[in-house]
């Protein structure tokens, strides 16, 4: 049964003209989803990083996400190449810690769904272990 909104609400026809057509443009607007934007440190001898990239791939199949490397051995990254010269690959979600090391991709799709979950709806993200 069609309900006739413009006598239910009392309105004119131009009114109910409006308030549909901004219903329908409403109903067009794409939706703003959280975004994943991974940083991988790395540099050019690195093994466990072609490996961790492979896996990333396989990640990305699951969850999409923008990658960036910074080869920490370039000039300008000295602060990263301190913080991880023993350490790479170490990878960063959204500039925030998310793993180092090796990539398991069942748990890394995991903690990216959950950065996501946590980004759309305002929680702080906890991603500070290090698996």
């Amino acid at each position: 049964m069609a309900i006739d909104l413009r006598r239910a609400f009392g309105c004119s026809s131009l009114t109910y003209f409006a308030i549909s057509s901004i219903a329908q443009i409403h109903s067009m607007v794409p939706r703003i989803s959280p975004r994943l934007v991974l940083t991988m440190f790395t540099h050019s001898r690195c093994q466990l990083c072609v490996t961790a990239k492979e896996a990333l791939e396989v990640v990305r199949q699951r969850v999409p996400f923008e990658i960036k490397e910074v080869d920490i051995r370039q000039p300008g990254n000295e602060k990263w190449f301190e913080e991880y010269k023993f350490d790479v690959p170490v990878i960063h979600a959204n500039d925030e810690f998310l793993l180092w090391h090796r990539v398991n991709v069942d748990d890394t799709v995991a903690k990216l769904q959950e950065i996501l979950r946590n980004e759309a709806t305002g929680k702080p993200s906890n991603s500070k272990d290090s698996s």
